[in-house]
Order: C-alpha cells, then structure tokens, then sequence
C-alpha cells in the first residue's frame, strides 16, 4: 500500500539522515511515483524537504477534481493540441458506434468490419469494444513521449500525434469517424509494425 511505502521510505530517510549527515531530501516522481513524493513530504515534513510531483494525478486523490471529468478532459486537451478536430472525430466515432449498437444486428456487420474484428460482432461484447477504443485513446495521451516506446506496444514517437493523423487521413479516406477512431485504436494495439489483420 502507499502508507506501507511511504513508511518504508520514511526509514531509509531516516537511516540516510542519522548515519551520512544528510541535512536535506528532495522526493521526486512521476505518475504513481510522483504521487509517493508528494505524500512523503505530507506524511513527513520532518523527513522531506521538497517534493516534485510529475504526471501524477494529485488533485483525483485528493478530491479536488471529479475524477473522470477531469482525466478525460486532460486527454481530450492532448488531443486537441495535436489538431483541434481529433476530439470532434473521437466524439462522432462513438456516437456512430452506439447509434449502429442501438440499431441492432443488421448493422453489427459495418462494426465487425469497421474495427476489424477477427469474429463477427456481438451484442455481448459492446462493453469491451468500448473500452478497447477508450483504452487505447487514453494511454496513447498516457505515454504522449517524444521518442518511440516499447513498454506497453511499438509505439512511436509522440502517438497522439501519429493517432490523430491516422484519423484526419481516414476522414478524407472515407468520411467515417468510427472506422476513424479504430485505425486510430489499432495504432496502439497493432503497434507500428501493423503485422495483425484483426483483432479478437
């Protein structure tokens, strides 16, 4: 738990301070790290002198945001900033997506091709397509780095960028925003490479 690692850390610090003379600590961090930093100088002011918090989601734990109002927004921002009408694609691509669920199984063909599916669309399995997408959008904005990433799929550099661009080219393409946001979806599940033909 984070009162376990901070109370573990608080004991290095300690040793550190009593056996080296340390006079002062700085904690730093980023995401679940940078949260750690700033509770360290929280729960122990005497110990921390300054804390750096990077990408962490401080005012979610602290309830000063509504948690996914605000985490959303964030990542719409990031899209935003790559061009102003990849937010507006991402929106009219689910609004497709759950007007052809609502409509029933004569249209779940144009959603089993649109995101290349390797089976045939289902009712069952809306939840998780959903959420494939939603997942795919949020942690491209997650690991928005400027260099290509390995650690959670090929990606490259800045995906935002290049997931916007996959969606802007597939609106002159065919003027479809969901078959938009799943290239863009498959851009993190695919990777760069592009070696899959569908997805289950």
């Amino acid at each position: 738990s984070s009162m376990q690692a901070t109370s573990d850390f608080a004991q290095v610090i300690n040793f550190y301070k009593t056996h080296y003379n340390i006079t002062q600590v700085v904690s730093f961090g980023g995401s679940y790290g940078g949260m750690l930093a700033a509770w360290m100088r929280i729960r122990y002011p005497q110990l921390v002198d300054i804390a750096l918090a990077a990408s962490s989601p401080l005012p979610m734990m602290a309830k000063t945001a509504k948690p996914k109002q605000a985490f959303f927004q964030i990542v719409t921002n990031d899209f935003a900033m790559s061009n102003e009408q990849c937010p507006t694609i991402v929106r009219n691509g689910f609004t497709k997506l759950y007007r052809l669920y609502h409509e029933g199984s004569s249209s779940f063909d144009q959603i089993t091709n649109s995101f290349k599916l390797c089976s045939p669309f289902n009712e069952s399995q809306f939840d998780h397509l959903v959420g494939w997408v939603r997942n795919a959008m949020l942690t491209m904005a997650m690991v928005d780095y400027p260099y290509s990433a390995e650690f959670l799929g090929s990606l490259p550099a800045w995906p935002v960028d290049a997931a916007c661009k996959i969606m802007l080219n597939e609106m002159t393409k065919s003027n479809d925003p969901m078959k938009a946001i799943a290239e863009a979806a498959g851009l993190f599940y695919n990777g760069t490479s592009g070696q899959k033909k569908c997805f289950k």
